[in-house]
Order: structure tokens, then C-alpha cells, then sequence
């Protein structure tokens, strides 16, 4: 595995991280806002091989 390949792994999972905390705290601070819908992060996971494609976090 290419040192490149750990990095970008790394940046994607601390890329997640944030966005989730981000969401975490807009969600509290607005909870009593009239009509605000929460908002959620979706995570996938990509995985890159001979027969597989290749990605990343969404």
C-alpha cells in the first residue's frame, strides 16, 4: 500500500469527523427552531482492488 494511498484514508476520515461535528452542533444550536430538520451526514465506504472501484467519502 502506497504511502499516498494511507494519507488520502486519513484525510477522508478526518474530513467525516468534522463534517459530523459540524452537523452535530448546527443540530443543537437549532433544536428549538421552528421547521429546521436535522441534519445527518452519510459515510460510504470504497474499497480499490484489481476488480473493484476506486472512491472515496461522500
Amino acid at each position: 500500500m502506497a504511502l499516498s494511498t494511507v494519507l488520502s484514508t486519513a484525510t477522508s476520515g478526518l474530513l467525516v469527523s468534522s463534517l459530523r461535528a459540524t452537523s452535530a452542533a448546527n443540530n443543537i444550536a437549532n433544536i428549538n427552531t421552528p421547521d429546521y430538520e436535522a441534519t445527518r451526514v452519510a459515510q460510504n465506504t470504497f474499497r480499490s482492488g484489481p476488480n473493484l472501484s476506486s472512491g472515496s467519502v461522500v
